[in-house]
């Protein structure tokens, strides 16, 4: 992340958290009113802890591939040691 854009990223890391809180709240609400129990928040959180965990898996993944190749993520050349 840039320099100049910390204030922004620490802003849309909020957004993302208060939209996931959100998100799970509802889809927590959505299973119990479908009929499913209420157990069933618990196995959508399972579910969307498992969906998180990919997603880091994924980013990881990408990061380390383009290291190698000498390239950041955001566009900016890694110099080689």
């Amino acid at each position: 992340m840039s320099n100049e854009a910390k204030l922004l990223g620490a802003a849309l890391n909020h957004a993302a958290f208060n939209i996931a809180n959100s998100l799970g709240a509802w889809l927590g609400g959505l299973v119990i009113a479908a009929g499913f129990g209420y157990l069933a928040p618990g196995w959508v959180g399972a579910m969307l802890a498992a969906a998180g965990l990919v997603l880091i898996i994924i980013s990881v993944s990408v990061e380390r591939r383009d290291r190698r190749q000498g390239i950041d993520t955001g566009g900016i050349v890694i110099p080689r040691a």
